[in-house]
């Protein structure tokens, strides 16, 4: 996806609820919302067992009670261009979703996500495990004949699910199960959950024990419109063990390719092949006791090797860190400390937002107390910036920006025993959001117009390709702005 989508993302979301965390799930689009009621705590249901199960395993969550955002004029307007995407990836209309969770844990990501009424099960898996982007590819069937006949069409292949049991629950996959390989649970009639399948496993084993930070914020989220919460040691060990299976499975991979072309290279010419084959009729025998035996001496040592390497990779692991700590690394004391919590209130009177972080020691709670500044001052400054860069398609939130900027540059940072915390609000002001919307109107037909012109002037380019007249020499590609990549409609 292009970087624009990921920024507006963050805007937005700073811009509505103040926090970049909405945009990781693609909020809901301009859809027909119930109204916005308020809950009383007397009538919160106690959490699914599935909720209970993220208490055990997972290092973080975010959890979206949708009625909040479907049910506000400012929020449908902002995140209208990213309903499709939501919906998509979901496989259900928003406004028959109840609460969305995204959690993090061992293996990867896991949505859960809870309707209003029965789901059709099948639907939601064809949907799911085939139609959103990033799952597995559907088999293609293979060309037809030449001699087929005219007329005749390619027959679909069909698509093979496989079962997985884990811990009481069926995961439902397509293809191999690997890592990174995309699963769907059925829970009950209505709760769902999705995503990596190593993850899903990871959390219907149910191996860990409960976090009382995580239980109390999973428990809340019927209280919030938006509940994120942090465990810093679960995530810090989560991080660390990720980087230690990726680095062994890239030493996996160049040990095979390593032996593949020493292989090769010992290969011998084909016209000797058949001499050898009588000869090793006469060795198989004693060839097989050889490697029985070879097995044998492996076993016995290869459970201390494997033991000894992996205290080293332990070792030398903590003074490596991977792509999410390089990008996070300012705010690095708020997720790896003791414990994190964020809520977001949507309601007829505006937005607020409270953030506190609890420390393990004073020193990460003045560590903590600075990165919880920094923030507020970075989101700050985006608020006012990107919607002056024309390129980034996010102009259309230029209302935005003061009231945003403001809303963080009131926001104090207050330190009390071992906990740094903040509180902000923002109260749109009458017309924001149909200034808004306004704005974004004319940035999308602007976007659209621009894609139209760059698509005929690739069709151009082709066209003279093909009466032989040669491509432009100078200039960007017409793809893109960035002269490369893919054309307006692959976007």
């Amino acid at each position: 996806m292009p970087l624009r989508f990921y920024l507006r993302c963050a805007l937005a979301a700073a811009a509505a609820l103040l926090l970049g965390a909405c945009a990781a799930l693609w909020l809901p689009a301009d859809l027909a919302a119930p109204s916005l009621q308020a809950r009383a705590d007397d009538q919160q249901p106690e959490p699914p067992s599935a909720d209970k199960l993220l208490a055990n395993e997972c290092a973080a969550f975010v959890c979206l009670r949708m009625a909040d955002f479907t049910g506000d004029e400012l929020m449908r307007v902002v995140f209208a261009d990213f309903g499709k995407e939501l919906e998509q990836i979901y496989g259900l209309p928003l406004t028959d979703v109840e609460r969305a969770t995204v959690a993090t844990l061992r293996g990867g990501n896991v949505r859960i996500i809870h309707t209003h009424k029965p789901y059709d099960r099948d639907k939601l898996q064809e949907k799911i495990l085939q139609g959103r982007f990033g799952g597995p590819f559907v088999p293609q069937p293979p060309p037809l004949p030449k001699d087929a006949k005219d007329g005749e069409k390619e027959k679909p292949m069909k698509v093979e699910y496989k079962e997985k049991k884990v811990g009481g629950r069926t995961l439902h996959y397509v293809g191999g199960w690997e890592r990174y390989a995309e699963a769907f649970c059925p829970i009950d009639k209505t709760t769902y959950a999705f995503g990596n399948g190593f993850a899903l496993e990871a959390l219907f084993s149910g191996k860990g024990k409960p976090s009382s930070g995580l239980s109390e914020a999973l428990a809340s989220t019927g209280k919030h419109s938006l509940v994120l919460a942090v465990d810093g040691d679960r995530m810090k060990a989560m991080l660390k063990q990720e980087r230690i299976e990726q680095k062994r499975e890239m030493e996996k991979w160049r040990e095979e390719e390593r032996k593949s072309k020493e292989n090769r290279d010992k290969a011998p010419p084909k016209d000797k092949e058949d001499d050898k084959d009588k000869d090793k009729d006469k060795e198989g025998v004693a060839r097989d006791k050889d490697k029985d035996k070879a097995k044998d001496k492996d076993k016995q040592e290869k459970p201390k090797k494997d033991k000894d390497k992996v205290d080293q990779e332990d070792e030398d692991d903590e003074d490596t860190f991977g792509p999410f700590e390089i990008i996070f690394l300012p705010y690095k004391p708020l997720y790896q400390a003791k414990f994190g919590l964020v809520t977001g209130d949507v309601t007829k009177k505006g937005y607020t937002l409270k953030a506190r972080a609890t420390a393990h020691n004073k020193d990460e709670l003045a560590e903590a107390e600075r990165a919880l500044k920094s923030l507020l001052y970075v989101i700050r400054e985006m608020a006012v910036l990107l919607p002056r860069d024309e390129k980034n398609g996010m102009p259309g939130l230029k209302p935005l920006s003061a009231p945003v900027a403001r809303a963080f540059k009131e926001a104090k940072v207050v330190r009390k025993d071992d906990t740094v915390s903040t509180t902000i609000s923002m109260t749109p002001e009458d017309g924001l959001a149909k200034k808004v919307g306004e704005g974004l109107a004319r940035a999308r037909k602007k976007r659209e117009e621009e894609d139209k012109k760059r698509q005929e002037e690739f069709d151009k380019q082709f066209k003279d390709k093909d009466k032989g007249s040669p491509p432009p020499k100078d200039g960007p590609s017409p793809l893109n702005r960035e002269g490369g990549g893919a054309g307006p409609k692959d976007r």
